[in-house]
């Protein structure tokens, strides 16, 4: 009889690397009937006098709903979310604003390409109505180098897929980083799917994030190690020469 082999290994363990994270947040049914009924109210103005269906891509609004009243009801759920964002990741606190809301219509068969919110740092999709098979969201892997090996999976998991859906229900509000690639499967389900998009970036974050966060170990003469430097006028000649050959 063979002897029972000992442990090969003491401990084992996995550690998870620069994940891509989604958020989930599932709104107080009174909340979310109230933020619905507003949504649908604007969504019925806008459609008064809707275009036609041009391709099988959804159609949206005008980018500014969060100037609307319309958006007020969702307003103070945007704003909690967003720090508890902020929280999760152990960022200090900043300012931040909205810088974009807008609605998107998708009716039976339509879909939404594959796309990211340029310019931005966070991304946030509402969801007022979705039918049985326009109830997801997909999202893409964004590590091109993964995909150059993809040995063959028992089962597909967001450890292998090179795209994953998650579920998106009426009354659900979904937060992402703004760089990451998503899109949306046409919806065969029998009623129209409508969500609220949002943008979130910080306040004046040139002013206030952008300068190098390092501090000099050469301090600027008559200055203390890391004060600021005041800026000098900076000017870049003219290349090209106009017309007639005069500067």
């Amino acid at each position: 009889m063979q002897a029972p082999q000992a442990p090969l290994f003491a401990r084992q363990d996995v550690v998870e690397l620069f994940p891509t994270l989604v958020w989930a947040f599932d709104l107080a049914p009174a909340l979310a009937a109230q933020c619905n009924a507003a949504l649908l109210q604007q969504l019925q103005e806008i459609t008064a006098t809707r275009p036609p269906q041009k391709n099988d891509l959804s159609q949206q609004s005008d980018h500014d709903l969060h100037h609307r009243p319309c958006f007020q009801p969702l307003a103070p759920a945007i704003d909690q979310s967003v720090r508890a964002i902020m929280a999760h990741l152990q960022l200090e606190e900043a300012p931040f604003q909205v810088t974009g809301a807008w609605l998107n219509l998708s009716a039976p068969g339509i879909r939404h390409h594959e796309h990211a919110h340029p310019n931005n740092w966070l991304s946030l999709v509402y969801y007022v109505k979705t039918p049985k098979g326009g109830d997801t969201i997909r999202f893409y892997d964004p590590r091109p180098q993964a995909q150059v090996l993809m040995p063959k999976t028992r089962k597909l998991s967001p450890l292998t897929g090179s795209s994953i859906t998650i579920a998106a229900t009426a009354g659900r509000l979904l937060a992402f980083p703004s760089w990451f690639k998503h899109s949306v499967d046409a919806n065969t389900g029998e009623g129209e799917r409508v969500s609220l998009a949002i943008n979130v970036m910080f306040q004046q974050f040139g002013e206030r994030m952008a300068a190098p966060m390092w501090k000099p170990k050469l301090a600027h003469p008559g200055a203390p190690a890391g004060a600021p430097v005041a800026a000098r006028p900076f000017t870049i000649p003219p290349v090209l020469k106009p017309p007639g050959g005069r500067r």
